[in-house]
């Protein structure tokens, strides 16, 4: 296209919309609009009842509709305690997510989340766990869509795969606003669920920030009710090397903290062990290559073991290599001898 005739082409663009004059908003709303804010609204009321809910705004609303934190009274005043996030819906409709990179984003979100759903003619709120977005971690590979379905059940389950990512939610509450109003009982009930289900929730958090991929939520769960029973606890047994070098980083930096602490608390013989592994990883995997073997906090535990017998002290990590030796040939299957092997029968024809 020639670029004379771009103007030309603009100007009759910009000539037929001043001739469209569109309908004046002016002194109205959306009405679907304003039904989704009077249900965050309500929500915001509720969860206040627990702590500090502040609502997003409309216009920085990128998948959170609330940003609470549960309070604990001590005395007279009410403390902080535990920040959790809700996105708040007006219908049982399925809640998509349509891409890898907002799997991703549900999946790492950094703060315990719950969805909940108003129903604004019964004044009820049905509030659920976010638990898939653990499963999809566990997995390892993140799905390019995620379907969870909020439902009215009462009978909880752990999350089950059903073939493809669309998971039911059973509600962990179901909450009768006029009475979480009018009964004390009631409304600590309340929170002391939800506070149940945030700590599981930092808890599967944790090991996203250690990089291991499993997670743990209760096998079964009632609405309005601390979850009972048994615990579910899955994790990828068979993770691909970037996955399993994730893990074995953190480990490392643990490794050396808990192992000086056991040195300095007297326990010795835990020491000695965190010792031998952080030695091993560091020779074993290459992903610690890069990371200088310094001492730090393993330095007495290492000059320790060069004062044992065994130790050719001729190198700061003599000590623990010897021992390493010892262990794995204890571990290596005995070899027996041709005069010790046991004879086998022979066939009787």
């Amino acid at each position: 296209m020639p670029a004379a005739v771009i103007p030309d082409i603009l100007h009759h663009l910009f000539a037929v919309g001043r001739d469209i004059k569109p309908m004046s908003a002016t002194g109205s709303i959306a009405p679907n609009f304003h039904e989704g804010s009077r249900s965050e609204y309500l929500a915001q009321y509720v969860f206040s009842s627990f702590g500090t809910a502040v609502a997003v705004p409309h216009q920085e609303d990128h998948g959170l509709d609330l940003i609470c934190t549960l309070t604990e009274r001590i005395g007279r005043r009410a403390w902080a305690k535990a920040p959790y996030t809700v996105q708040v819906k007006s219908e049982l409709k399925p809640w998509v997510f349509e891409s890898t990179n907002s799997v991703e984003w549900l999946v790492k979100h950094p703060l315990p989340f719950f969805l909940c759903v108003v129903n604004k003619k019964t004044s009820t709120l049905l509030v659920y766990h976010t638990a898939p977005r653990w499963y999809a971690w566990g997995v390892g590979n993140l799905p390019e869509r995620l379907e969870m379905t909020p439902t009215e059940e009462t009978e909880g389950r752990s999350t089950q795969w059903l073939g493809e990512y669309k998971f039911p939610l059973v509600p962990i509450l179901a909450i009768n606003v006029p009475q979480l109003v009018a009964d004390d009982d009631y409304a600590t009930n309340a929170r002391n669920v939800l506070e149940r289900w945030i700590e599981i929730d930092n808890h599967n958090l944790t090991r996203i920030r250690t990089g291991l991929h499993s997670w743990q939520m209760p096998n079964e769960y009632q609405p309005n009710a601390m979850p009972g029973g048994g615990t579910v606890l899955q994790w990828l047994s068979n993770p691909p090397e970037e996955l399993l070098n994730n893990g074995i980083k953190h480990l490392s930096q643990v490794l050396e903290c808990i192992g000086s602490q056991f040195h300095a608390t007297g326990n010795s013989v835990a020491a000695v062990g965190a010792t031998l592994l952080h030695r091993y990883l560091h020779q074993r995997f290459p992903i610690l290559a890069d990371e200088a073997h310094l001492t730090g906090g393993l330095s007495s535990v290492y000059g320790d073991l060069n004062k044992l017998p065994w130790a050719k002290k001729t190198y700061l990590f003599s000590g623990v290599d010897e021992l390493q030796k010892i262990v794995e040939k204890a571990l290596q299957p005995e070899e027996q001898s041709p005069a010790n092997r046991q004879k086998l029968p022979e066939n009787e024809t």
